[in-house]
């Protein structure tokens, strides 16, 4: 590699010089690696040689740096807003957050993960998921089945539940559109298209659904007041249980803080009726979020790709990560920014499949990001995949009913969208992971009374901590003082330590409802 001299030069050139073998102590420094310095300036023989170094020393620092993310996101218009706006600007090592990987990186580590089985058919989850890029990244770049992502600050989760709510909004307004710049084409007609990828390239499969899945107008006595409340409770807590202690750093008293407002009331309005109109369609990015414990979970049965940039987690938390990772049948690539998971955190049966260069979104910090890929996985990934498909694959048709009323094959397409519920435990979170995967294949209509739900919840909460979050931070210490144990112990000596975590998920996390709820 070439690099500048260290002392920087007065002279109308800079010297560069290739790394000798021989380094003798009268010689200028000379590194391998060096931090990239702005060139010197030189004099000016000419207007078109000064142009001309303008012009590669603003290349090289568009290159190097990967400043120019307003610029390059202006082509990618579906995930542009993910960059803009004061709240997703929240990037600290504060509240359980450390910054996050830049956008052209993560396309990189997608890339890679698609080589190792990440397809139309794949389930991504993201553990520490911030506020939600990397799963809205690898959902519209791979086309994955479903990008689910766990974050247990509130703040963090937050903010994934604002980006998810408005991509819903962006749907939509792309329904509308599409059905505005076709006038001549009926309702019925309009279709659920997917992109899936083969061998010969992509290709575009459509499904065509019925006016009454499709197109379900609203009532013309319905107002505004009618479609304000969409939230479902599915667990509610006594009066008397939210009395506590303040904690100035996990509550906001209300008269500081108030939920956030539509700058146009006519896009609210609008929202609201295309959320009724168009409420059996479903979102163009399977994407879900959750507010929970990563250790809240034995495994993630149904998730076939792991990532997390685990680079600031604790050394504990990593090594019940690793855990869990084996411990799913289904997972078969783990997307991870440390580099000795299977000499020092007992990873097994598995190879590196990519190391990929990364930057920070922000700071601009350079990371790698190591693919861990287990012996087998093309096994694994053909029966996760038929796991899923008998899961939450495509309904089976009922055999040519059309012999029957007409009707029967609409009834039947709604009943199918009915059936599409999953269980909710005692915190109002989805109980287990196939259960997470539900809700991102949920229509849009109950994705966002759910979100919203969440959403009343953070924008009313008292002063006081209610007796569920007290209950979830025990909760929380006793599963760490176990991790604790089985890392200092080893996975071979700890079988004690880790049936007793498996005892502690399966004692205080329980059903106890459903959503949406069952008609």
């Amino acid at each position: 590699m070439r690099c500048a001299e260290s002392q920087l030069s007065t002279s109308p050139t800079t010297k560069y010089r290739s790394k000798s073998p021989n380094k003798n102590s009268n010689s200028p420094v000379e590194y391998d690696i060096c931090t990239p310095v702005r060139t010197v300036k030189r004099s000016r023989p000419s207007d078109e040689i000064t142009n001309y170094v303008d012009h590669v020393e603003s290349e090289f620092y568009r290159v190097y740096s990967d400043r120019s993310s307003a610029k390059r996101f202006k082509g990618d218009s579906s995930l542009s807003f993910l960059f803009r706006g004061p709240t997703n600007d929240i990037i600290t090592s504060t509240v359980g957050m450390y910054g996050e990987i830049a956008h052209s990186s993560l396309k990189v580590v997608c890339k890679k993960m698609v080589e190792f089985g990440l397809d139309e058919k794949s389930v991504l989850l993201d553990l520490g998921s911030g506020r939600g890029v990397p799963n809205f990244v690898f959902a519209s770049d791979a086309n994955i089945f479903s990008s689910i992502g766990i974050e247990k600050c509130p703040l963090a989760y937050m903010n994934s539940v604002n980006n998810i709510c408005a991509f819903i909004a962006r749907d939509i307004k792309g329904i509308r559109t599409e059905i505005e710049e076709t006038p001549s084409r009926s309702l019925s007609d309009l279709s659920e298209c997917s992109t899936s990828s083969d061998g010969e390239g992509s290709r575009k499969s459509c499904k065509t659904l019925s006016s009454s899945t499709d197109y379900a107008p609203s009532s013309p006595g319905k107002t505004n007041s009618d479609y304000s409340d969409m939230s479902i409770s599915t667990q509610l807590e006594e009066d008397e249980y939210n009395v506590g202690v303040f904690n100035e750093n996990a509550e906001t008293p209300k008269r500081f803080l108030r939920a956030p407002k539509m700058p146009n009331e006519v896009d609210l309005e609008e929202l609201q009726q295309g959320l009724e109109q168009f409420k059996n369609k479903q979102s163009s990015l399977p994407i879900a979020f959750v507010n929970e414990d990563i250790i809240a979970y034995d495994a993630f049965e149904g998730v076939t790709h792991f990532y997390s940039f685990d680079i600031a987690m604790e050394r504990a938390l990593i090594n019940n990560m690793v855990y869990q990772f084996m411990n799913t049948s289904t997972a078969y690539v783990f997307g991870s920014f440390i580099s000795d998971l299977m000499v020092s955190f007992g990873l097994k049966d598995c190879f590196l499949g990519a190391k990929v260069p990364c930057r920070m979104y922000g700071s601009n910090e350079g990371k790698t990001c190591y693919i861990y890929v287990k012996n087998n996985w093309r096994k694994i990934k053909a029966k996760a995949d038929a796991k899923i498909k008998r899961a939450l694959g495509p309904q089976k048709k009922v055999k040519k009913p059309r012999k029957k009323k007409a009707t029967n094959k609409q009834d039947s397409a709604v009943a199918s969208l009915k059936k599409l519920t999953f269980d909710v435990n005692n915190f109002s979170q989805p109980y287990r992971a196939m259960d997470i995967i539900k809700l991102s294949k949920l229509p849009l209509y109950h994705q966002y009374s759910w979100y919203l739900s969440k959403l009343d919840k953070f924008y009313s909460r008292s002063v006081t901590r209610s007796y569920s979050d007290n209950l979830k931070e025990s909760l929380a210490s006793e599963r760490d003082a176990l991790i604790e144990q089985i890392a200092h112990k080893g996975f071979e000596n700890s079988h004690e330590e880790r049936a007793e975590l498996k005892t502690h998920i399966a004692t205080h996390y329980r059903k106890v409802s459903r959503f949406p709820e069952p008609l």
